[in-house]
């Protein structure tokens, strides 16, 4: 193979050609023709490797760059931005170049016989550009695009931390907190009625509302969890303000209005047409209030919504919004809708008989399917629902085994949920631990077949798998949002070089670790 030759494009019309030390320069002529010509002159049939070099004027800017975003918005067909961080504080920005323009290049080298190895940016563009701003090649090399590195923030040095994706918790209740760890030796209806139905109660006052929620929301904050699916309670004006607070941490969470208009205790009922009126009046109030912070349609559980409610929430739900409740949690739950619905071949099949599981551009999320057979494991799959396992949940509340591999088998969508208070737990990892646990007595006393969960499965399950819900997230990816976890495991590292055993050990003892920065989208959030 000859020595790489260097292509310089100073613009479409004028070329430079690096190649034997000789600088060759070519006007107003197409790529394709200079590199036929210079494959004819070579007089070899050797595989000619090239390396293409880009000045400014070939993305076709036409003004400095003093104004970043009016610049962008205007030059949208030309350029794409998309903010990416490492485990640095460094915030890159992609330009991409049309995708025509890259595939004139590629197809110019190859017609005529040259490898393309890379495609490179001239470093003193970026200086013509953007004066304003210090800034210089981060990275280059890649064939789609030009990586940047705008240095207008601090430059941080995690040494020897371990640097995760950040964890995704599918479900919680917000206004549980303050009750976590008790009433564990009952079952979930009792529980229900004892503990969190009194207690939810409560947020009708918006005095008490702030007071509790702000314990809540700096707990979440400061936990592995950059994302979250979250239950608040059937009052719309302490849902708000719930909304308002995650918004400013920076977090990005789904929250629901809770609907209920039957079998609820004391002052925890609403009619049903107060049930609508109130989250039609609720999603009008989320309208461009937020950035992090979106709303999701929310009835409790089937036993606590009408036909009429779960009708008319669906219809709301439209193809604008997710949906997120319970299924298939509790024996006598599921004896009790069955009673409720003889209309439904089963727990789901109440849902989507009542139109809550209509397609939507945000997907399904149901807590639990501890009881789930083969005719709902097949609908969960049809109606593409994420299932959101909450196995400490289930310990405590003495629910049972959710059959997580039959799930997974099946494609079906698994993420993990703290279920805060029936789970006491906030972390994440936790619950990642307890599933593995958990499938393991499965495969020993229940289903043979099913083997139990991988380590990597259970990650997968509060990252990857949980992260689609939201986007792309949950991986170190390109194309991926920047969900960052800092850990400082270093108390679990003596003597342990092997990274997988090193993530093992913090996998399982992560509450002995502490968080050191986390990241959400690229943003560092504040942690106290």
């Amino acid at each position: 193979m000859f020595e790489k030759i260097k292509i310089y494009m100073r613009s479409k019309d004028k070329v430079y050609i690096y190649m034997n030390e000789e600088i060759l320069f070519f006007e107003n002529q197409e790529l394709s023709s200079i590199l036929e010509n210079l494959r004819e002159e070579s007089e070899t049939d050797e595989e000619m490797a090239v390396s293409v070099i880009l000045h400014y004027p070939y993305f076709l800017f036409e003004e400095d760059l003093q104004d970043k975003n009016n610049f962008i918005n205007k030059n949208m067909k030309y350029i794409y931005k998309k903010y990416y961080l490492n485990h640095m504080e460094n915030r890159y920005v992609n330009l991409y170049m049309e995708r025509k323009q890259i595939n004139d290049i590629k197809n110019s080298c190859r017609q005529a016989g040259f490898k393309l190895m890379d495609i490179k940016t001239d470093f003193d563009i970026i200086y013509g550009f953007s004066k304003e701003e210090d800034v210089e090649i981060l990275q280059v090399g890649e064939i789609n695009s030009i990586r940047i590195l705008v240095k207008n923030e601090k430059i941080e040095d995690y040494k020897n931390a371990l640097i995760i994706p950040g964890l995704i918790d599918m479900h919680l209740h917000a206004p549980q907190f303050s009750f976590r760890g008790l009433g564990m030796d009952m079952e979930l209806l009792d529980w229900l009625n004892t503990y969190t139905f009194p207690e939810e109660t409560k947020y009708k006052n918006m005095d008490y509302a702030k007071k509790a929620y702000p314990k809540f929301v700096k707990a979440l904050t400061n936990s592995f969890t950059t994302r979250a699916v979250i239950f608040s309670t059937l009052h719309k004006e302490a849902t708000v303000l719930l909304m308002d607070m995650l918004e400013k941490t920076g977090l990005k969470c789904f929250v629901g209005k809770v609907n209920m208009d039957r079998n609820s205790s004391g002052e925890l009922i609403e009619t049903t047409s107060e049930s609508i009126d109130a989250t039609r009046e609720w999603l009008n109030t989320c309208k461009n209030r937020y950035k992090n912070t979106k709303p999701i349609i929310t009835p409790r559980f089937i036993p606590s919504c009408s036909d009429e409610l779960m009708k008319e929430l669906g219809e709301i739900r439209g193809d604008t919004y997710g949906l997120q409740s319970h299924l298939s949690e509790n024996p006598k739950e599921v004896e009790w809708v069955r009673d409720l619905c003889p209309d439904s071949d089963g727990y789901l099949d109440a849902y989507d008989k009542r139109g809550c599981l209509n397609k939507s551009d945000i997907g399904t999320v149901m807590a639990h399917c501890v009881y789930s057979d083969e005719k709902e494991m097949e609908l969960l799959k049809k109606r593409n629902v994420y299932v959101a396992h909450c196995p400490q949940s289930n310990i405590c509340l003495s629910s049972g085994i959710a059959p997580i591999r039959k799930f997974l088998d099946r494609g079906i969508k698994v993420g993990l949920g703290s279920d805060i208070a029936a789970g006491y737990s906030l972390n994440i990892l936790n619950q990642a631990v307890e599933a593995i646990g958990l499938s393991k007595l499965y495969w020993r006393y229940i289903d043979s077949n099913s083997k139990p969960l991988e380590l990597a499965e259970a990650f997968a399950m509060a990252t990857r798998n949980s992260g689609s819900y939201f986007g792309n997230i949950g991986a170190f990816e390109e194309g991926f949002e920047a969900d960052i976890l800092v850990i400082d495991d270093e108390a679990l590292n003596d003597g342990v070089d092997d990274i997988r055993k090193r993530f093992e050990r913090f996998l399982y003892l992560s509450d002995e670790c502490s968080l050191i920065s986390k990241y959400v989208a690229g943003e560092k959030i504040i942690i106290s």
